[in-house]
């Protein structure tokens, strides 16, 4: 059994001698055709007659000479090839002259774009050194001005000190000191000069008895001048007018009083007290319409001793005292104020 299985594989794995291997083409295994001998070879064989007395072979040994119609072909073709390579050299010519030119325009364009951001640094440096310098010529400008501004000012302080009004005021006893159960009571006159250049306007007179004794008498007094300053200033608006070198047409007559408190807390010894007559004076100016200008003097009133004529004296508390024995004389203490 087993052999007979050997056997068939054999059989089926082995080629059959009629069949053609893996790779030989299908008549391996077959006959071969018997192939018939070609004719036609003999008869053209037999009907070329080059080289014959009829037909000699020729051998050019020189060159081939080209037929006319050869030349005229071979004429057209080099005449299209010379027209093409013209036609060639001209696209190259035209794009070498616009490359050209498109990288002289490009050169141009940067030497345009150099030259103009040169000419703006240089542009704006000069703005520069223009706004620096005028700069400083508004700095030198601002200090021209205020120097002129001072200028002014002092033209015009000095205008005003020098062609500005002066009223110089003098008080004059016109009645004797009475002293009763209210205070006491005197009266004065007072005489208006402008000493000054122009004319004074809007006159404003205000005279005052002012107690002078205590500790405080020089700070009483101060608060006192100060006071009366800014009243007269305030008042100065409608008034007389004294032109220059003129007096007051009319002198003026004040009668002045002082409380018997006052008087008393003035006491420094023995019933004994010091008054002072202070005299304020406001005008205006034509100079200067918006200026308020004021003088102030200051008087001492004083008992006169008939057995020491040469002897100033105190006030006595309750004591009224004849014009002819009063003394009104500017204060040692306090000079003439004037703005």
């Amino acid at each position: 059994m087993r052999k007979v299985l050997f056997l068939l594989a054999l059989c089926a794995i082995s080629p059959s001698p009629w069949q053609p291997l893996w790779g030989q083409t299908p008549s391996v295994g077959k006959e071969a055709s018997k192939k018939k001998p070609d004719d036609s070879a003999r008869s053209a064989k037999a009907t070329d007659t080059r080289g014959t007395k009829e037909n000699p072979l020729v051998v050019d040994a020189v060159g081939h000479q080209k037929t006319p119609e050869e030349r005229d072909e071979a004429k057209k073709q080099a005449a299209e090839a010379d027209a093409e390579e013209n036609y060639h050299r001209g696209v190259d010519g035209w794009m070498l002259r616009w490359t050209g030119t498109a990288a002289i325009a490009t050169a141009v364009l940067v030497l345009v774009g150099i030259a103009g951001t040169i000419a703006a640094i240089l542009t704006l440096r000069k703005i520069k050194r223009q706004a620096e310098l005028m700069n400083r010529q508004a700095v030198l400008m601002s200090g021209q001005l205020k120097e002129m501004k001072e200028a002014g000012k002092q033209t015009a302080k000095h205008l005003s000190l020098t062609e500005r009004p002066w009223i110089s005021p003098s008080a004059h006893l016109a009645s004797g000191l009475t002293a009763d159960e209210n205070g006491i009571h005197v009266t004065i006159r007072i005489d208006l000069e402008n000493m000054g250049k122009s004319p004074a306007t809007g006159m404003w007179i205000l005279p005052e008895l002012h107690m002078f004794s205590g500790r405080n008498a020089m700070e009483s007094l101060d608060r006192s001048v100060q006071r009366m300053r800014d009243q007269v200033k305030a008042k100065v608006s409608w008034g007389q007018i004294v032109f220059p070198g003129a007096k007051q047409p009319q002198p003026v007559r004040w009668s002045l009083t002082a409380s018997v408190e006052s008087v008393r807390n003035a006491v420094v010894v023995d019933g004994m007290y010091s008054v002072i007559v202070i005299v304020a004076t406001g005008y205006g100016s034509t100079v200067d319409e918006s200026a308020r200008h004021v003088t102030m003097v200051f008087y001492s009133l004083d008992w006169i001793n008939p057995q020491q004529p040469m002897l100033r004296a105190m006030l006595r508390e309750g004591v009224s005292v004849p014009m002819e024995q009063l003394s009104l004389i500017e204060s040692p203490l306090q000079g003439p104020l004037a703005e």
